[in-house]
């Protein structure tokens, strides 16, 4: 009697197991169009723009074991650019000639943001650092809540 029972208990667990698979699968199986839009062709075309580097400049680079996305920034004629190693740079954009360069003792991982003549960049450990804009000289720093992942902004003089 009991191996009866375990018989019909292992084939009620295989029913529902091949149940619920042919459930999952859908109306797909059942012969449903598909009814997707097809993508336009590609056309033929010629460029028409030619891009030429006029220059090049490297920050430092990242640390080793960063994921931090920290995009350059321009503002009044200057890029601006941060690595994560704490280097922030401010460079000519007409010529890439370097015009100021801030070594921090922090890891950056948001920034730079740029306002307000301060560039603002943010640490791993809860700190936002405002640089001036023209010259690069720390003015101030705050601690906030947690890690800074994002650009700082600036907006009517408030970050």
């Amino acid at each position: 009697m009991t191996n009866h029972l375990q018989f019909n208990w292992r084939s009620g667990l295989w029913l529902f197991y091949f149940s619920s698979v042919l459930w999952l699968t859908g109306c797909s199986s059942w012969g449903s169009k598909d009814n997707t839009e097809q993508p336009a062709p590609l056309i033929e075309f010629s460029p028409t723009l030619t891009l030429k580097t006029l220059w090049a400049a490297n920050v430092g680079g990242n640390i080793k074991h960063g994921r931090f996305k920290l995009a350059p920034v321009f503002h009044e004629g200057k890029v601006f650019a941060a690595s994560s190693k704490g280097q922030v740079t401010a460079f000519d954009f007409n010529d890439g000639k370097l015009v100021w360069r801030h070594q921090l003792d922090l890891t950056i991982s948001g920034g730079p943001g740029i306002g307000d003549n301060l560039v603002l960049v943010g640490s791993n450990r809860g700190e936002v650092v405002a640089l001036s804009a023209t010259d690069g000289r720390e003015l101030w720093r705050v601690k906030v809540s947690s890690e800074v992942l994002a650009a700082p902004r600036v907006s009517e003089s408030i970050i």
